[in-house]
């Protein structure tokens, strides 16, 4: 089923590409999806989508939130 403007605008303003996530957390592509299979990343409901052309999205707080806990990690406090 194709995704109307409505699904696409949704989606355009809460969840961002496989690509910008990657950059957001400084990872590579094989680390992230090795996390994601592992349930260490993005477990929660929602957190990612895997739309229609096969394409995986992320939720834009989502990414906020593993930022927030690797920087929390690092002993940087914001």
């Amino acid at each position: 089923m194709p995704l109307t403007e409505n699904d696409y605008n949704y989606l355009k303003d809460n969840y961002m590409s496989y690509g910008e996530c990657l950059l957001c957390l400084c990872i590579a592509r094989s680390t992230l999806q090795q996390h994601i299979r592992e349930g260490k990343k993005f477990n929660r409901p929602g957190d990612t989508l895997i739309l229609p052309s096969k394409k995986r999205v992320f939720l834009k707080e989502a990414v906020s939130r593993e930022v927030a806990r690797v920087m929390e990690e690092n002993g940087i406090t914001g």
